[in-house]
């Protein structure tokens, strides 16, 4: 037990006092995210399918100020399936959406 917090935090201030670099966020610029959750909410005594997502920005227009307008899109799923007593449910939630920042 001892150990493994050690090391969880090691990891942890390895992380927090990394330099890092980034590029500024400008007009033209596209981005692209993709993303795997660890939890859900659907709970129960079934088999959880982790969350997964893609979402895309593109900068559109420079606003006063620092700051760049951008549109995108943002794709999600996740499912669920429970079984008991020949009783088989399975549910499969997908999500598509216009974003914007």
């Amino acid at each position: 037990m001892k150990k493994s917090f050690i090391l969880l935090f090691s990891l942890i201030c390895s992380i927090l006092f990394t330099e890092t670099k980034a590029q500024a966020f400008q007009k033209g610029t596209t981005t692209i995210n993709a993303g795997v959750g660890v939890g859900t909410a659907l709970g129960g005594y079934g088999k959880v399918r982790p969350a997964i997502s893609l979402s895309a920005d593109h900068g559109i227009w420079e606003v006063g100020g620092p700051g760049i307008v951008s549109l995108g899109g943002y794709a999600g799923t996740t499912g669920y399936k429970y079984s008991e007593s020949g009783y088989t449910s399975k549910w499969n939630y997908i999500i598509v959406g216009v974003r914007g920042a």
